[in-house]
């Protein structure tokens, strides 16, 4: 079986580092990306099995977001390592991993956060019509998704994700404006086999 020592966004967001142990009993490995949208649908998954080199077990790669039609890799990613059975033909054997940058997420708190202005220690203003309101539900939910994928419950992430899309009026397909640092604490990966805060 296939052992993930590591997934992980790199700082700029342009590719995801990956760094396993594919069994060496096995003639072919398998590595599937979902996102999202298309998460457990094996018909949508982007099959990245030719980033799979080397001539031991170490497989030690990136996934360039250009392999998977994106300028940066900016929410959540599934990835699913397997092997080829020869007596079956069939992939299995599945080591799940996933990979996150939250980092809009938590921009979008901070800007509605900064929107407001409170003065007598009860009257608020805002220039963002709801930002008030909204401020308590984004971070609940952003508190929740951080949650749900601790507990592996990625499908309640993946509603949670929506919402928070929703309210911050983020466009997952749309065109990238700028440069991307990432900070730690904004996602997540995997180190030998457990999700960690990347």
């Amino acid at each position: 079986m296939t052992i993930i020592n590591s997934l992980k966004i790199n700082k700029n967001a342009s590719s995801i580092e990956v760094d396993a142990q594919i069994p060496v009993d096995f003639t072919e490995s398998r590595l599937l990306l979902w996102d999202i949208d298309t998460f457990k649908d094996y018909e949508k998954a982007i099959d990245l099995s030719s980033l799979i080199k080397g001539t031991d077990n170490n497989a030690i790669f990136d996934i360039p977001s250009s392999e998977v039609n994106l300028k940066t890799f900016s929410g959540l990613f599934f990835l699913e390592f397997s092997e080829l059975d020869t007596t079956s033909q069939e992939y299995g054997q599945k080591v799940f991993g996933l990979v996150s940058n939250f980092m809009n997420y938590h921009e979008c708190l901070l800007n509605k956060v900064l929107s407001i202005d409170i003065s007598n220690c009860e009257k608020i203003d805002s220039d963002c019509d709801g930002c008030g309101k909204n401020i308590y539900l984004l971070s609940t939910l952003i508190s929740s998704l951080e949650k749900s994928i601790h507990l592996n419950f990625y499908s309640e992430a993946i509603s949670i994700i929506r919402n928070i899309e929703t309210l911050c009026d983020i466009c997952p397909t749309c065109p990238d404006y700028g440069e991307v640092n990432l900070v730690s604490g904004t996602g997540y990966g995997i180190e030998n086999g457990d999700i960690i805060l990347n």
